[in-house]
């Protein structure tokens, strides 16, 4: 019986090593990464929907901002920071965790939707 407790030997080191018949049997831990869930993320920040319609937002506003208004071009560069810039970053970082165009969805369908319900007592 003492041979056999002698033989069985527990060591706790890095969770449980069993020492058994003279091998060691451990259990492997691994480290998952923080970044493991952003292969759908631009910069590890961005969700690729929503930094395409920022990209697109900015290209179509900034060329009809630069091109087709005709006022000077400090007045130019106010309206793209007063009118471009603001929903640029919206539609990049997104609202509530969301893609703009999701949000914008969930609106439309809500509108679509509405009803005043009466509940009788």
């Amino acid at each position: 019986m003492r041979g056999l407790i002698e033989g069985f030997n527990y060591v706790l080191r890095k969770g449980i090593d069993i020492i058994m018949n003279n091998e060691i049997e451990q259990e492997e831990a691994y480290i998952i990464p923080h970044n493991y869930t952003d292969t759908g993320k631009v910069l590890g920040l961005f969700d690729k929907q929503s930094f395409y319609l920022s990209v697109i937002w900015f290209l179509l506003m900034g060329f009809i901002n630069f091109k087709l208004l005709p006022i000077s071009i400090d007045a130019k560069i106010f309206t793209l920071i007063l009118l471009v810039c603001p929903p640029g970053i919206i539609a990049l970082v997104g609202i509530g965790g969301d893609t703009l165009i999701d949000f914008i969805g969930y609106i439309v369908s809500f509108k679509k939707r509405a009803r005043t319900y009466y509940y009788e007592k």
